[in-house]
């Protein structure tokens, strides 16, 4: 079931169901269901922050460049820091969903992913699969792991979180020589600008394993979220993406939530 966190959506709710508290006056059109219906096709979440828990973090201002924001944050019990990037890109928010969607490409912007591959697609309609992601560390040996990704859009208030946690449910083994990260939880936030701007956070929070000293890895983590930024914001200007997210459901979702004035 979504969860209804927008008070003008719950008062239509409860309008339609025949729950109508006394304090609720006002009487909104009941086409708002429009929204209801799109949104119920992704998985349901409370959350609103990139960050699963935000106190686990202290973020610190890196660097900025052009349209991007920097940050990293030491992470207590582990030796690795986490890093994150917050960009305002000239994209559409469908055509970044899409981008993100297309698990197989993630090597032609991903800064250091050398492959991918789906493993399950659980659910469609929620957007829940697990994918394998093989990242290359340079000199020494490469890590990868296994992710399962969940996407929750809730553009009542304008954005879209698509959580991604490493998981040990589902065994794969590429047959070649990598060594497994202990934990991964690398999440993405869209943010809606305006029709043609979104803004785009993407946190890298992992634990390497051993093998790879700190500083050599805290290195490459900080560098990661930028430089794949820049790839991604180059992705949403080709024609197949363009072209492609028009006909998808995170267009309907925008323009659901457009016709009803919750995003401009």
């Amino acid at each position: 079931m979504f969860t209804i966190t927008n008070q003008k959506i719950a008062a239509i709710a409860a309008l339609v169901i025949g729950d109508i508290r006394q304090s609720c006056r006002t009487i909104v059109p009941v086409f708002a269901f429009a929204l209801l219906g799109a949104s119920n096709a992704f998985a349901e979440s409370r959350r609103e922050t990139l960050e699963a828990d935000p106190s686990k973090y202290q973020w610190k201002l890196e660097s900025t460049d052009a349209n991007c924001k920097s940050y990293s944050s030491d992470v207590a019990g582990k030796p690795f820091i986490a890093a994150k990037v917050i960009c305002d890109m000239p994209a559409r928010m469908e055509v970044i969903s899409t981008i993100l969607r297309d698990i197989n490409n993630y090597p032609k912007w991903m800064s250091g992913c050398e492959a991918t591959k789906m493993l399950k697609v659980e659910d469609e309609a929620t957007d829940t699969f697990v994918f394998w992601w093989h990242h290359h560390i340079p000199i020494l040996q490469d890590r990868d792991t296994v992710l399962r990704v969940t996407t929750t859009a809730n553009l009542a208030r304008g954005y879209e979180l698509i959580d991604v946690y490493s998981t040990e449910d589902i065994k794969f083994d590429a047959g070649e020589n990598l060594a497994r990260m202990s934990s991964a939880f690398t999440p993405f936030k869209l943010e809606w600008i305006d029709r043609e701007h979104t803004r785009v956070s993407w946190l890298l929070d992992l634990n390497v394993g051993a093998g790879v000293p700190p500083p050599v890895a805290n290195a490459i983590i900080k560098r990661i979220p930028y430089k794949s930024m820049i790839g991604l914001a180059k992705m949403a200007t080709e024609k197949t993406y363009l072209d492609g997210a028009k006909t998808t459901r995170y267009a309907k979702l925008v323009e659901d939530a457009i016709a009803l004035g919750y995003v401009k």
